[in-house]
């Protein structure tokens, strides 16, 4: 099937409608696409979410069923499924997709932690390790709504039991007989504060993200005591960083030679040589690069994250090692990998999508995900940002930034791709391709 750019870009922006609770755009959007491509997988997809967010239940779950007849190894339907049954009042359906789910995806711990809550909010299972509460929003409401559900379905079998007690004996008074057995009874959950967690779309139609490259050609000039160009202003403040909370360095000849003092350091500065940055509020960093670090910090090895909970898969690069989260007073440096070099973005609210072993170090404050970018024979890992913050990666060669142009899309080998950065859709085409369209642009390697 030839690509359809304009079918691209309507799922695109249907999606991003999708997210700012703009319903009836959304529809809009994808029946125009559905209008280009009748019955298209992705399209059909993005039309059960939209009739699932306006409350028709029964309509998203057709639509799902009907992806399943050709998909029925994605667990992801299975899944959405299973919430459209727990919200349709099909609690054992519901079940019995969430174990489907698993099996297409015996890996994902977050279904398996579901699955047990589910079954005890059925009256299933008689205990659970865990406070349901530790769930994301969506799957603790599912929970409580499936546990209410299960207290009125027994308190109307049990009224229908007296009922039927109270007509089969003469007197009233007189006891019924017990019955053999009967279902657990879950235990009750209370309903908590919790504020739901909700992706925050800009509404700027050319969101900012400043690529920053350094070179170290630029050095310092010692009768001036001032460190090099290759330092960073923080984006909150146009006066210069004062000298004693600046990095200088001296490079002599053809050795280098860096005077470094971590000391009082409580802004970021960086070049393409070295990094150092205060670890409060918190940072994410790739534990073969640290130099040296100042004053004591905790460390956990960061594992893959989705639907913002971590899995079990730790993030780590054979070059780089570990990602791990930091958090103290104390100051990291790091150095770049041999033939390597430190690059930084700076993004606001704009996604940016990066190849994981890409990524060195980024503030703890962004949310982050992890995805994959599948070919016929490879798995592309992914980390996806939003918020507010730096991400940096480090490079061995020059780093490309095309601009996707409009109604039309960009092909690249997979091994050229560093990532992109705003509403673009990137997947696999033609074998090793990777086919770009959208609005945004595309960041490669040579």
């Amino acid at each position: 099937m030839e690509t359809d750019v304009t079918f691209d870009r309507l799922l695109l922006e249907a999606t991003d409608l999708l997210f700012q609770d703009d319903l009836v755009k959304a529809q809009a959007k994808i029946n125009k696409a559905l209008s280009r491509r009748a019955g298209e997988p992705r399209a059909l997809g993005i039309l059960a979410g939209i009739l699932s967010a306006q409350g028709d239940n029964a309509g998203a779950a057709a639509l799902y069923r009907n992806l399943l007849k050709e998909f029925d190894d994605e667990p992801t339907l299975h899944f959405k499924l299973a919430m459209e049954c727990f919200a349709l009042g099909d609690l054992y359906v519901g079940y019995e997709e969430i174990t489907e789910a698993i099996q297409c995806d015996p890996e994902n711990q977050l279904l398996q932690k579901f699955k047990k809550h589910v079954a005890y909010a059925m009256g299933l299972t008689k205990e659970v390790e865990q406070n349901p509460a530790e769930l994301p929003d969506d799957l603790y409401q599912a929970i409580l709504h499936i546990h209410n559900k299960t207290q009125k379905g027994l308190e109307r079998k049990q009224g229908k039991e007296k009922e039927s007690q109270n007509s089969s004996f003469g007197d009233p008074q007189e006891s019924p007989p017990t019955p053999k057995s009967a279902p657990p009874t879950p235990a009750p959950l209370e309903e908590e504060e919790r504020t739901p967690s909700k992706a925050t779309i800009t509404t700027e139609s050319h969101p900012e993200i400043r690529l920053t490259m350094h070179h170290s050609s630029e050095k310092t000039d010692p009768s001036k005591g001032e460190a090099s160009s290759s330092e960073v202003l923080p984006d909150d403040s146009e006066k210069p960083i004062p000298h004693h909370q600046r990095m200088q360095y001296i490079v002599p000849n053809s050795e280098g030679i860096y005077t470094l003092d971590p000391s009082g350091v409580d802004t970021l500065t960086f070049s393409r040589e070295f990094l150092m940055f205060p670890l409060s509020p918190g940072w994410y960093l790739r534990e073969h690069l640290i130099l040296c670090s100042r004053k004591d910090f905790q460390v956990e090895h960061a594992k893959e994250r989705s639907r913002g909970q971590d899995n079990e898969r730790c993030i780590t690069d054979d070059l780089t090692g570990r990602l791990i989260s930091c958090v103290g007073q104390g100051t990291a440096i790091l150095k770049p990998s041999k033939n390597h070099f430190f690059i930084a973005f700076d993004i606001h609210n704009t996604p940016l999508y990066i190849r994981e072993s890409m990524v060195v170090a980024f503030q703890s404050n962004l949310k982050w995900e992890s995805g994959w970018l599948r070919s016929k024979s490879e798995r592309l890992a992914m980390l996806s940002f939003r918020g507010r913050g730096k991400i940096f990666l480090q490079l061995s060669g020059a780093l490309f930034n095309l601009e996707i142009p409009d109604e039309e899309f960009l092909l690249t080998p997979m091994e050229k791709l560093v990532g992109w950065e705003g509403y673009v859709v990137a997947q696999c085409s033609q074998g090793e391709l990777v086919q770009a369209a959208g609005s945004g642009n595309l960041f490669l390697r040579d």
